[in-house]
């Protein structure tokens, strides 16, 4: 949008247009008699429609396959208003509202309150509510504000987002200062530059990549508040691998997608870099699918949830060395002594067998890494 340019500006909203009436659930609706024409066939036609279903407003895209999950985070509303304000597609206040129902219905009980359900309905409400000024999305918003401030100081030491979810630091943040915005709340401010240093001190590697960038929203929203050259100090370190070497040639109609695919891959400096098929999809690969915002104008972060595994892979390609990320990351054991067998894996004979590490978990459902799968 900062462009100018039509072409971009009609791409993000085809793209807003297709997440809110193909990547969501719709139907079915419930009965719903309206008294259209014939008063009596209308009602009567209404009492033979299917029951609701409790999943309207959840999105459903997730990876390559649509309509794979129920996904009840992956579900964002900024892009279906962005189109609503700028284009008058009424279409994108209906769905948005369709999904701060959702939240209202509290279909999760306590599950839905928690790590990245509470992070991301906290956005959609505050954007939900600027947009209708209905007082019941205000109300929900605010307990749920107050849930996320009270794990911040009780059990998340200091950090607004917990540990399992650090690639959602994009909605807290957001959220939250869509909320400060609205209301002016001191508290929430506070807190969110209470985070900035949290998140600064202790990187969060959960999601590798995707978390360690996701982060960077964090950062630079508590040096905004807060003015701290240390935060944007960092913010500037954690960027640095997003420099890549030139391509050899424009983007432009000459490629195709595998070969533009391919030459980003092999110039990138992201850690880890390409995986081979027994490791599976590295998460912030490109051909993985790369999560985008569902703005209308689509706000890249970098990461994608077609594969969870990472790291001892063999790279095989021949690269710059990617830089290692700053900091480190303790890690904790789970199903100690465990027989495991490397997935297959086509190599040729003279190249080593190598296994991705070990998943493991917390007593909070945290996947967690036993080794830092970027020494130094």
């Amino acid at each position: 949008m900062r462009t100018g340019k039509p072409e971009l500006f009609d791409a993000a909203q085809a793209a807003s247009r297709h997440l809110m009436d193909v990547d969501n659930t719709h139907w079915p609706r419930g009965p719903a008699y309206y008294g259209d024409t014939n008063h009596p066939l209308d009602y009567w036609r209404s009492r033979g429609e299917p029951p609701a279903s409790k999943y309207l407003g959840i999105g459903r895209r997730h990876a390559e396959q649509h309509w794979l999950h129920v996904l009840s985070a992956h579900v964002w509303v900024q892009g279906w208003l962005a189109d609503y304000y700028l284009a008058a597609d009424h279409r994108g206040l209906d769905v948005a509202i369709q999904t701060a129902e959702l939240h209202l219905r509290r279909i999760w009980g306590e599950h839905g309150l928690t790590g990245r359900r509470l992070y991301l309905s906290v956005w959609n409400l505050a954007e939900v509510w600027d947009a209708t000024k209905d007082e019941r999305y205000r109300r929900e918003l605010e307990e749920r504000v107050r849930r996320m401030l009270h794990f911040q100081e009780r059990e998340q030491g200091g950090s607004l987002v917990m540990d399992r979810y650090g690639y959602t630091h994009v909605y807290a943040a957001h959220g939250l200062w869509r909320y400060v915005d609205l209301t002016g709340d001191g508290a929430v401010r506070a807190a969110l530059i209470r985070s900035a240093r949290r998140t600064r001190d202790v990187p969060p590697l959960d999601h590798t990549v995707e978390s360690l960038l996701s982060s960077v929203s964090t950062l630079a929203l508590g040096y905004e508040l807060s003015g701290e050259q240390s935060l944007l100090d960092e913010l500037r370190t954690r960027i640095e691998v997003l420099r890549m070497d030139p391509l050899p040639r424009p983007i432009d109609g000459s490629w195709t997608q595998g070969e533009l695919f391919a030459a980003l891959d092999a110039r990138d400096r992201l850690p880890g870099g390409a995986r081979t098929p027994a490791c599976g999809v590295a998460l912030h690969q490109r051909p993985a699918g790369v999560r985008v915002d569902a703005r209308l104008h689509p706000a890249l972060r970098v990461g994608s949830a077609a594969s969870s595994r990472f790291g001892d892979c063999a790279d095989r390609r021949e690269v710059r060395p990617a830089a290692p990320l700053p900091g480190s990351a303790t890690r904790s054991a789970r199903s100690a002594g465990r027989t495991r067998r490397c997935p297959p894996n086509p190599r040729p004979r003279s190249a080593p067998r190598t296994c991705p590490p070990r998943r493991t978990g917390s007593r909070n459902g945290a996947r967690r890494m036993r080794s830092n799968p970027w020494p130094g």
